[in-house]
């Protein structure tokens, strides 16, 4: 059985917002995984993405980077939110080309465009990119990262998907 309550919060999410409960350590998910961060606006959008998605990619990347927003995890995230705004976008293009209704019914498109907005603002508030999901974090910038072996070893992302 699930337990009861509120999920907790992840530890590094706990740390932007700041302990205004005034938690105890020992209850701030101390065995939380502590994932590699993103190593900024050098990191290349998956291979599988568009051209829309992948300068969204680009756009996004370091500003998150560089605040502490983004792991090397957060990454399927991350493309998942720009594969929903290159569709959204598409989607617009669409309508203003063919209009909202198309012999007397609503175009499909409408339907991608509006599905497409509401996931994308989902992922938006999950991987803290609106103004309400910022107003409670305190982002203070991290220190620059180091190279890491692991991370070397590891490959890229494209290689491990390719398998």
């Amino acid at each position: 059985m699930a337990g009861r309550g509120p999920h907790r919060e992840p530890r590094s999410l706990t740390e932007l917002k700041g302990n205004s409960a005034n938690r105890s350590a020992r209850r701030l998910a101390e065995h939380e995984p502590a994932p590699q961060r993103a190593p900024g606006s050098g990191w290349p959008p998956p291979a599988h993405l568009d051209a829309v998605a992948k300068r969204e990619w680009r756009r996004l990347v370091g500003p998150m980077a560089a605040a502490g927003m983004l792991s090397i995890v957060d990454r399927d995230v991350l493309a998942s939110f720009c594969v929903l705004h290159s569709r959204h976008l598409q989607a617009e293009a669409e309508i203003a080309k063919g209009g909202a209704v198309i012999a007397g019914k609503s175009s499909p498109w409408v339907v991608i465009s509006r599905d497409a907005m509401a996931m994308k603002l989902r992922y938006a508030a999950q991987l803290g990119l609106t103004s309400v999901s910022r107003s409670t974090m305190h982002v203070t910038m991290p220190s620059p990262l180091a190279a890491s072996d692991d991370a070397a070893e590891a490959g890229s992302y494209d290689e491990w998907w390719a398998q």
